[in-house]
């Protein structure tokens, strides 16, 4: 399993995520406390909807989606096409606590599973498959080393095979090996996370081409691992922006960071440049942001 990831402390909140991908199957892991996260609030994807479904799991906290609210842990399951388009345009909504909150999403390429979920709805699963969840989390958030062993996603999927929650065939594509060009950008584009986080503009394709591989089968192989490994933007740096703006967002559901601190966090140079991304992803400014979770903070209060 091919695995990046990284993480932020800021004033008393904590925020750290992982992602590791095997052919046909995406796990991406987040921990995090004191930061609320909502769907309606964060940038969506540009990319056309495709035949993904992903299973949603709570290990601690509380999330909604559409309304109804369950504690963790539970699990829910999509198409990941609700969360496609633009703001206003999702058919779906999730809102997860900003509490102690982690979670895991695992996206699974294929039309067939759960065809009949028209709108999410929670599953129960056996106490094997939320161990394996949980131990795949935790192996995913701790930093990898050459000596780690390899990670894989097979014992998951095998325990939601026999929960009745995935096809067995499912498994015929998984752990294949991935291409030498395929492993080694991963490997940069993790250090790159993680030693610089969502600020990281390291130029990973001039860095590949100074390895003596050519442009056009570097662009080709990273291209096919976006494609194959269900990643969620079209290259490194739309996948970079998409963090930022995601990492933005959950900061601004806590009054203790000012805007301009937020954006010198996730990489910008100055709040207006913040703002400037916000905008171009079709959502509403940081201020705006802001504002709404305010709103809807009071209201759970009053509640």
């Amino acid at each position: 399993m091919l695995t990046a990831g990284g993480s932020v402390r800021i004033g008393n909140v904590f925020h750290q995520t992982a992602v590791g991908t095997d052919r046909n199957v995406m796990v991406y892991t987040v921990t995090r406390n004191g930061l609320v996260f909502d769907s309606d609030l964060s940038p969506a994807s540009r990319s056309e909807p495709r035949p993904v479904h992903y299973l949603w799991l709570v290990f601690s906290g509380t999330v909604s989606i559409d309304g109804r609210t369950s504690e963790g842990p539970t699990a829910w399951v999509m198409p990941e096409s609700a969360f496609i388009g633009a703001r206003g345009l999702r058919s779906h909504r999730l809102i997860s606590s900003g509490a102690s909150f982690h979670a895991m999403e695992l996206h699974v390429r294929d039309d067939a599973i759960l065809e009949s979920c028209v709108a999410p709805e929670p599953i129960h699963l056996s106490e094997l498959t939320w161990r394996r969840a949980l131990e795949l989390s935790q192996a995913l958030l701790q930093p990898a080393h050459d000596s780690s062993p390899p990670l894989s996603v097979r014992p998951l999927l095998e325990s939601l095979c026999l929960d009745g929650q995935l096809d067995p065939t499912h498994l015929t594509a998984i752990d294949r090996r991935p291409s030498t060009v395929q492993a080694t950008f991963w490997k940069q584009a993790s250090l790159a996370y993680r030693n610089e986080g969502p600020r990281s503009r390291i130029k990973l394709l001039s860095l590949l081409t100074a390895r003596g591989l050519g442009q056009r089968t570097v662009e080709r192989a990273i291209a096919a691992l976006f494609s194959d490994y269900l990643l969620p933007r079209d290259s490194w740096q739309d996948m970079i922006g998409y963090m930022r703006l995601s990492l933005a967002s959950l900061l601004l559901s806590s009054p203790e960071f000012d805007v301009a601190t937020i954006a010198r966090t996730v990489g910008f140079s100055h709040a207006n440049a913040l703002t400037n991304a916000y905008r171009r992803a079709g959502l509403p400014s940081p201020r705006e942001i802001r504002a709404a979770h305010e709103l809807r903070a009071r209201g759970s209060n009053a509640g």
